[in-house]
């Protein structure tokens, strides 16, 4: 089980990133913080609890993403937020290119204090127009925690996340490469396509394994945060409401603590 990164982190990051453009409209922009609050804040709304009750509240899928931004307009003509969030998707090509990306997304989050007194006496002019979340926000705190969860991050522990973020994109593929035609080499890695390799190589099967069916990656699917989060929202509606934990949700509470071995320390509710 991940500590906090999992693909639809990820996911929503990207989203993140394409809102701090600038390219949403003001009619889109009310619509969009409701889904990113909705994911950050705590579980507390009747909406967070039926989806809990529906299995979906630990991860963000691509259905969500879709059903939110195919129908809002961008900036850009002939553009949904969906366009621009899937091109951000397959923009991450390879290992690399999600290294380079945390590497950028620290420039979404205003400067400490320290840095900015450093760039006034360096005689560095602040960027003109470009959208700065605070670094007590909710979407700052959130670009905040991804990055430096990144960073900690062992080499075998990305690779797993990379694996699972191909796999988690996938369904996307053929809407993208519609739109961007010159842009669809390949469903994984563009270093197999240099290197005139396909998914189904020998090399390719070391790497990354068998995409459609590896379980293995699954585990990256739920972090250890989602899953603090789904027990401490069972818990307050246990004690302020004297309600009990179902079976079936007692069933799928199990299911997931044993996708890993770190267990959070509420798990005694639902033994």
């Amino acid at each position: 089980m991940a500590r906090y990164l999992t693909p639809s982190k990820l996911a929503l990051l990207a989203l993140v990133s394409i809102y701090s453009e600038g390219v949403v409209p003001n009619s889109a922009i009310v619509a969009l913080l409701s889904f990113f609050m909705s994911h950050l804040l705590p579980l507390d709304s009747q909406d967070s609890k039926s989806r809990i009750l529906e299995g979906g509240a630990h991860t963000i899928s691509i259905k969500e993403f879709e059903e939110v931004t195919s129908s809002l307009t961008s900036s850009i003509p002939g553009r949904t937020v969906w366009d621009l969030f899937l091109k951000r998707l397959w923009q991450l090509d390879c290992l690399d290119s999600l290294e380079e990306f945390f590497g950028l997304v620290s420039d979404l989050v205003t400067k400490t204090r320290e840095d900015q007194l450093r760039d006034q006496n360096s005689g560095m002019a602040p960027e003109p127009g470009k959208m700065r979340f605070s670094r007590t926000s909710p979407l700052g705190m959130f670009i905040r925690r991804a990055q430096l969860e990144y960073a900690r991050l062992q080499f075998h522990d990305s690779v797993a996340l990379w694996r699972a973020f191909i796999r988690y994109r996938m369904p996307t593929y053929y809407a993208w490469a519609k739109r961007n035609p010159m842009d669809s080499q390949t469903k994984v890695d563009v270093n197999l396509v240099e290197l005139g390799l396909d998914v189904d190589s020998p090399l390719a099967k070391v790497v990354y394994g068998d995409l459609e069916n590896d379980e293995e990656d699954t585990k990256v699917s739920l972090s250890t945060k989602d899953m603090e989060r789904l027990l401490e929202f069972q818990v307050e509606e246990m004690q302020s409401k004297g309600t009990r934990v179902t079976e079936e949700m007692r069933k799928r509470l199990r299911q997931m603590l044993a996708s890993g071995v770190a267990v959070p320390s509420l798990s005694h509710y639902v033994r």
